[in-house]
Order: C-alpha cells, then structure tokens, then sequence
C-alpha cells in the first residue's frame, strides 16, 4: 500500500482503489493501515502529497501549478491542507525557505544521491530533507533529498526507528510526525544530528510537525 501511495499521491486515490491493485477488501485494508501506520489512508496520502507540495514550492514553482499538479481544483482547500501540515501558508514557507541558502534544490535528488560534498565540518549545508514517522516513531516515508542526506537506500530508512537517526532527540517524541531537516546557517543553527550511514554523525536544524499542524523547532 505505501509503494502504491508514494508512487500515485499525486493521482487520486482511494481504499476502494487501491483494493483492486491489491486484490484485497478495502475495509480490510483500512483498518490494516491504520494499525500499522497509526493514521488513516486519507491522512497519510495527503501528508505526502504536501511534502511534494513543500519540496516544489521551495524550488520555486508556482503555487498554482503545484496545487493543479496535485489535483486540488480548489485553491482554498490546499491552501488550508498546506497551513493545517506547515503551519503557514505556501507563500509564507517560500519566504522562509527563501532565507536559507541553498547549493542544490529538490529536484535536484538525482545529483544529490552521487554528492560527496553533503557535509562541511559536520553540518549539514545541502537541500532541505524530509522524513515521515508513523505513531511509533519508525520512518514510512522520505523525500529523495532526505535519501541522499541519510545516505540509506529507501528500502533501508522504510521501518528504520527515528530514534536511531536521531539519537540525540530521543525524550523529544518523534512519532507520528513530519521531520524536516534544513540545512544549518546563522538564521538556523543546528538543533540536533543525525546519525548517516556513511559520514557519521551531523548537525541539522531539525523542525518536527505533528498531524495537528503544530510545529517546533526541535531544542527550543
């Protein structure tokens, strides 16, 4: 279902839907999703598609183009799905994406998984990362960006415990949230590290959203 999801968000999906991909009873898989996952299909697709959302408004594409893209025919209703994951609006997160500086962008991810050049002294300097915690604080989803900066493949971060990225944050509740990981400069000083595969510990200014839309700046 997760495969399925991260690869159609940006299409229309439903529990009926994806029944038929799987050849399974779709009640039977909402409940199967919800016990996994800890929220429900409709929660989880659309937390998806507002990482999406987030990673192409940084890089600067219209916000219009990016509500069309993702199927929102009403402007209203992404703007408030938007606000209610980020707690501002596109606009306000441009802006305030605006002020850090970057070397590479999302669509960048490409490159970015063949960078060597991720950290400088142990601080993360690249493009902002996202990870996606269910309730019991294990990684369901990631950002391409986010696989680089890890240096985890996909398959590996999927189910990995939060707590092991994050070793430092464990008191701090890493369930059931949006992790973004900006890159660390005057404006943002680290907050926290992450623990990599292969370049070892580095500092990131790590933001953690829960499901409410509330967010903190992990260490304030």
């Amino acid at each position: 279902m997760l495969e399925e999801i991260h690869q159609h968000y940006n299409q229309r999906l439903t529990l009926a839907g994806l029944g038929k991909v799987l050849s399974r009873q779709s009640a039977y898989l909402g409940r199967l999703f919800r016990d996994e996952i800890g929220i429900t299909v409709h929660q989880y697709v659309t937390r998806a598609r507002m990482i999406f959302a987030a990673a192409q408004v940084r890089a600067g594409v219209k916000i219009e183009a990016v509500s069309l893209d993702l199927g929102y025919r009403s402007k209203k209703n992404f703007y408030s799905q938007f606000k209610r994951q980020f707690g501002m609006t596109p606009e306000a997160y441009r802006r305030a994406a605006d002020e850090v500086p970057m070397e590479s962008s999302p669509r960048d991810a490409h490159d970015l998984r063949e960078n060597r050049d991720m950290t400088t002294s142990g601080s993360f300097t690249g493009a902002v990362a996202m990870l996606v915690t269910d309730e019991s604080g294990r990684c369901v989803g990631a950002t391409e960006s986010a696989v680089a900066l890890t240096g985890y493949a996909a398959h590996e971060l999927r189910g990995m415990p939060a707590e092991l990225l994050f070793p430092d944050a464990l008191s701090l509740g890493l369930g059931c949230r949006l992790q973004v990981l900006h890159p660390t400069s005057a404006s943002r000083p680290a907050t926290t590290v992450l623990q990599t595969k292969s370049s070892g510990r580095i500092q990131v200014h790590l933001t953690s959203v829960d499901l409410s839309g509330t967010q903190a700046d992990v260490g304030e």
